[in-house]
């Protein structure tokens, strides 16, 4: 994906074509490429030459969007994003097709792509090289890419960490889509009982972010009677491992012992192939991000990756939050314990008297 027409500008690895597919973080993933694009410009798709800031997290299909209409705000981008998701449309090469078919045959737009006015239509194609004021495409449809461009994305090819997806169907009446990890964020979506979805990673109070498709998830739903509710179920036979299971009660990163002798290794992805980068001894603590489906959490400030289980399944990382919380509980078993021999003494006291 370009950034620009006709301009010097910056590709991040956000930005970098998704025959990659997958999420890339802004914050992990921070190299450039200058490059210069020698197409013309086109009056609705020439961006500011000001770099643009991209979201973290942001998609490659997003990035897209993001070059292709500059104008349009993180919102925008996700609303649009989630109803071509709904056609059919999950990945940039579809999207490339989609606008080729309706350049060809012209007509109304087909129904993935039908939520765009005509100038975005004209947009998405002049950055897709589609029509005039495009750039050059082979006969296989593939980009014809500057070197620059081309060893940015097969960097990312070998950088970007790959999380396994478990899949998911809505468990509830109705689920709710966020453009962000938050209950104030804009709603960008609806999901129905029954619909299918996969997720790869979550926040520790319980938002899933949606794998194939823009958005989050509340993993739990709570009713009237101010009970927790599971949001969706899982259909796949790849088993969900979660560093902590217990929902936190705020938003943010947590903090977790290593409770694993003598120590834990930190890698540079997620798995026991990655790179090893450093270790943590035994009774030493870290700050994770997030935590994925399959048993990682992805360390503060880029310090790396590591697992919360070994491969027999014991525990490397015990979250501080869970073992407060359970010593909260153990005190408050404890205290009801004593109230209730101390009353039921006093009880058989004066019963006692009274005979």
């Amino acid at each position: 994906a370009f950034i620009g027409n006709g301009v010097a500008c910056s590709l991040s690895m956000a930005t970098v074509e998704c025959a990659l597919g997958a999420e890339v973080s802004g914050a992990d993933y921070n190299v450039q490429a200058n490059l210069d694009c020698t197409s013309g410009p086109t009056a609705e798709s020439t961006p500011s030459s000001e770099q643009r800031e991209l979201p973290l997290h942001t998609t490659a299909l997003e990035a897209f969007l993001f070059a292709a209409r500059p104008e349009w705000q993180a919102q925008d981008v996700a609303a649009v994003q989630l109803r071509i998701n709904q056609g059919g449309i999950c990945t940039v090469a579809e999207l490339r097709s989609a606008l080729r078919r309706h350049e060809a045959v012209g007509g109304d737009p087909p129904g993935a792509l039908r939520c765009l006015a005509p100038s975005e239509l004209r947009s998405l194609k002049a950055h897709a090289g589609i029509g005039a004021g495009g750039f050059a495409f082979t006969t296989s449809g593939d980009a014809l890419l500057p070197e620059a461009t081309a060893s940015a994305i097969a960097s990312a090819a070998q950088q970007q960490p790959v999380l396994p997806a478990r899949q998911f169907e809505v468990a509830a009446e109705t689920l709710e889509v966020r453009a962000k990890p938050r209950v104030d964020s804009p709603l960008i979506g609806v999901l129905y009982r029954g619909e299918l979805l996969s997720c790869a990673r979550e926040t520790f109070d319980g938002w899933m972010k949606l794998d194939s498709a823009t958005g989050w998830i509340l993993r739990e739903q709570v009713d009237s009677a101010g009970m927790g509710t599971s949001s969706v179920r899982k259909v796949d036979d790849q088993p969900v491992v979660r560093a902590v299971e217990q929902l936190a009660d705020a938003p943010g990163p947590q903090r977790f012992r290593v409770v694993h002798q003598p120590s834990v290794n930190v890698h540079v992805g997620p798995g026991r192939t990655a790179k090893v980068q450093g270790v943590r001894t035994c009774g030493s603590e870290v700050v994770a991000d997030w935590q994925t489906l399959h048993g990682w959490v992805k360390l503060a400030h880029r310090a790396g990756w590591m697992p919360s289980r070994n491969e027999a399944g014991e525990e490397l990382l015990r979250c501080i939050f869970v073992e407060d919380l359970t010593e909260r509980r153990e005190a408050s078993a404890a205290l009801k314990s004593s109230l209730s021999q101390a009353l039921s003494g006093a009880a058989v006291r004066g019963l006692r008297g009274a005979l």
